[in-house]
This record gives structure tokens, sequence and C-alpha cells, in this order.
């Protein structure tokens, strides 16, 4: 992707424990890091390819309990439910 928001794909991915690769286009870098993946430059296929060939031979250096367990303290239901209703008492008292 040239731009994307949020990557919900990324984000789900690594519920499950999986690494990531993505382009640096704005979403996932805030959930890209050296825990889960790789990012690459966005409309660059060498960068890709490079990126994809790291993941491949490296593969076994990402640990699918600590990938997850990353996503979890960021995106699981129950705190951004918790941050949500934070911010609504915030708006809502000024």
């Amino acid at each position: 992707s040239r731009f994307e928001a949020f990557g919900v794909a990324l984000a789900e991915a690594a519920m499950t424990g999986l690494p990531l690769l993505a382009t640096q286009s704005g979403g996932p870098q805030t959930i890209v890091n050296e825990v889960n993946g790789i990012l690459v430059e966005p409309e660059n296929p060498s960068a890709l390819e490079k990126g994809m060939e790291k993941l491949y031979f490296e593969y076994l250096k990402f640990k699918p309990e600590l990938i997850r367990q990353d996503a979890v303290d960021k995106y699981d239901s129950k705190l951004i439910i918790s941050k949500y209703h934070t911010l609504i008492k915030d708006v809502i008292h000024g």
C-alpha cells in the first residue's frame, strides 16, 4: 500500500503469532516492530524482495509467543474498550 491508516490484517496476524512484513505506509509503523516483523520502503520492489528474503531466512528468530503477547498488550478488546471508555468520559466531563 502507498498509505494505510491502520492495518487490521497486520494486527490480526500478530494476534496469531505470525511475523509481519509491511511497507512503511503510515499505519503499519504503529504495529510492526523488531519483535514482530519487518518494515520496508513503499513502492520499492527491491526492498520488498529483500524484506521477504529476510523474513524467510530469519523466520525462526521471530517468536510466535512474543509476537502474540505484543499484539495482545496493544490490541486486546478489553484494553481498547477501556481506552474508549476513558476517552468518552474525558469528552463528556471536559
